[in-house]
């Protein structure tokens, strides 16, 4: 890729991450969408302002798991070592805490 084609795509990626803020606040003003939405697209707009990032430093960025990258050893590994908590794990939320069961009751997720 030449200096120009980064900047393109660099500008490109930043474009869809401005796109995907710009949705966020105007949803977020929307009684009936819940905030999880906003949080989804904020995320992704994040994401999306880091490719950009990467791309114009000429960063390679790494591959997805589900897309040839054999990453699946190195996340069993830190299961296995107990740095990532499993389902049932007390300090899981989710899984039985104190703050999950306030989350439970929430209304607007």
């Amino acid at each position: 890729m030449s200096e120009t084609e980064y900047v393109i795509e660099t500008r490109r990626w930043l474009k869809y991450a401005r796109e995907d803020l710009h949705t966020a606040q105007v949803i977020i003003s929307e009684p009936t969408i819940a905030y999880r939405h906003v949080c989804w697209l904020a995320q992704q707009c994040a994401e999306k302002a880091i490719k950009a990032i990467l791309i114009y430093l000429q960063i390679e960025l790494p591959s997805h798991p589900r897309f040839g990258r054999p990453a699946r050893s190195h996340s069993r590994r830190l299961v296995s070592q107990n740095k990532i908590p499993r389902p049932g794990d007390p300090h899981r939320v989710g899984g039985g805490s104190a703050l999950s069961g306030r989350l439970a009751g929430s209304q607007r997720s």
